[in-house]
């Protein structure tokens, strides 16, 4: 855990030029950092399931489409 925290510490330093100490005042910048951070994670994964999402429907309705261009005679044999 505080080998997480120190890479953030490092990340959001190269990022943003503010080094966190014992003094450092700014911690309502860190937080939204960190909340942005968060929320691209989220994006991310939003976006995967998106696209996961869109081909199953793309393969329902390949399948749907084949069964109305089939003739039902092939169905029942």
């Amino acid at each position: 855990m505080q080998k997480t925290i120190q890479e953030l510490h490092e990340l959001f330093y190269a990022q943003t030029d503010f080094e966190i100490t014992s003094k450092f005042k700014a911690w309502q910048k860190y937080a939204e950092w960190l909340e942005s951070l968060h929320v691209q994670e989220l994006n991310n994964d939003l976006i995967k399931e998106i696209k996961f999402l869109r081909l199953k429907v793309q393969d329902a309705l390949c399948i749907l489409e084949e069964g109305l261009v089939t003739p039902p005679e092939k169905f029942f044999k």
